[in-house]
């Protein structure tokens, strides 16, 4: 297996890993910061891939796994602008070890942009691609129009990377017990994004538990190789989640 399609497959498994935690335990994250965390923990505990530390052109070491991280050219080349001041800012990144090696750490760890200045000065063909894969992920209690449109820009900017990433993928995670009300409502959107962004990988998910029952379902879309089992949207849910189906909805 080629060096590049080994750490996606490490990837696919850690978020998988992810989903099966959120499964069990919906509200083991209390936030997007915990969310964040458990992937980033779950790439690291991968010691043989992501544990190792990587020397750039100067001397320096770092490793290839990093939350929060900058984008170096996606709202650039006229692709739009999302922010006059601020650019792009992927939840994680799995940089491209070739990348890291021939630049210099203030490049690579790109702080305040200072990195994409210095490379897009160079001509386009010239530029190096940073990321082997960026990740966003969003961790939402519901998937109403105002949630939805913070989904929408975290999509849009992983589109725009293409020029910071070989691959992208999209991780939604939807806590609320009302499925036709939420993740059957936004499935369509995101059928959408997949059928118009094949080289995007998407998993939507929704999860929810409390004394009257428990549901869990999701779908992955576009390609992947590891995949966390996900019972079938059009599945009837059971009967303790019926009945709470059955109750006002929430805000």
């Amino acid at each position: 297996m080629a060096t590049h399609e080994r750490y996606l497959s490490a990837l696919e498994e850690a978020i998988a890993e992810i989903i099966g935690q959120f499964e069990a335990t919906p509200d083991l994250y209390l936030n997007e910061a915990d969310l964040h965390a458990a992937l980033y923990g779950a790439l690291l505990r991968r010691r043989q891939l992501f544990g190792a530390l990587c020397r750039t052109r100067d001397g320096r070491e770092t490793g290839l796994v990093h939350r929060a991280y900058p984008s170096f050219f996606g709202y650039a080349d006229g692709l739009g602008v999302r922010d006059e001041i601020v650019e792009a800012t992927y939840d994680l990144v799995v940089l491209n070890a070739s990348f890291v090696r021939n630049q210099p750490l203030e490049v690579v760890a790109n702080r305040e942009g200072q990195g994409a200045r210095l490379l897009r000065e160079l001509p386009f063909a010239q530029r190096p691609r940073p990321a082997l894969a960026a990740v966003n992920l969003v961790l939402a209690d519901d998937l109403l129009a105002h949630t939805m449109m913070t989904v929408v820009a975290r999509f849009e900017d992983l589109v725009r990377a293409a020029y910071d990433a070989e691959y992208g993928y999209m991780v939604v995670l939807c806590r609320h017990w009302d499925l036709k009300g939420h993740l059957l409502q936004a499935l369509p959107v995101m059928e959408g994004w997949a059928e118009d962004h094949p080289q995007l990988s998407i998993v939507a998910v929704q999860s929810y538990a409390d004394p009257i029952g428990r549901l869990f379902t999701g779908r992955y879309l576009n390609t992947w190789k590891h995949m966390a089992p996900l019972p079938p949207l059009d599945a009837a849910p059971p009967p303790a989640i019926s009945r709470a189906l059955g109750r006002q909805p929430r805000p």
